[in-house]
């Protein structure tokens, strides 16, 4: 039985990364000032981009050579490209995770708070022994919460300014694997 399992279990890795390597290149990006912050769009992708004179196109990524990206049936060099952001459903369900995140987080807040005050109003024992540690609990989960939806609401790490802080270049798939 544990042979039958090990078997579907490697047959079905195979398969997914058999059906993942379907682009030729990659567009890698790498952040001037931290050569250690490296993000990669695979071909495929729905992206934005703004060119030197300002006209923004958006569509799926295509990468036919080392030189050459095109987005919406536009064709441009490398070095024309001025910004680059990642777009579609995937933005949109991470600011509604975020805001959903952020309401709970501050429901938190204010049930710990409620809590706190029943317990000093209670002016009992227990209830400072008990109930306080359980308000601030809760109140530290809710904080923490909501500056990670802040995060997650505010966050511009998408969008890559090519002329100023990213570098970009189109690279071979199967090189990510080398050097990753």
């Amino acid at each position: 039985m544990l042979r039958v399992l090990i078997s579907a279990l490697a047959v079905l890795l195979l398969s997914v990364v058999l059906c993942a390597q379907d682009g030729d290149f990659v567009l890698k990006l790498v952040k001037y000032s931290d050569s250690y912050d490296v993000k990669y769009i695979q071909e495929g992708k729905r992206i934005g981009l703004i060119d030197h004179s300002g006209n923004k196109y958006s569509g799926k990524l295509s990468l036919p050579n080392d030189s050459i990206i095109i987005v919406d049936n536009t064709q441009f060099r490398i070095e024309d490209v001025s910004l680059i952001r990642n777009s579609g459903a995937g933005i949109f369900v991470l600011k509604t995770f975020g805001a959903l995140l952020g309401a709970g987080g501050l429901m938190m807040i204010g049930t710990g708070c409620a809590v706190i005050v029943d317990a000093i109003s209670a002016a009992s024992t227990p209830g400072y022994i008990i109930l306080i540690p359980i308000g601030l609990a809760m109140g530290g989960v809710g904080m923490k919460a909501t500056l990670y939806a802040v995060s997650y609401v505010f966050g511009d790490e998408k969008v890559f300014d090519v002329n100023h802080k990213w570098n970009m270049e189109i690279i071979p798939a199967n090189s990510i694997l080398q050097n990753p």
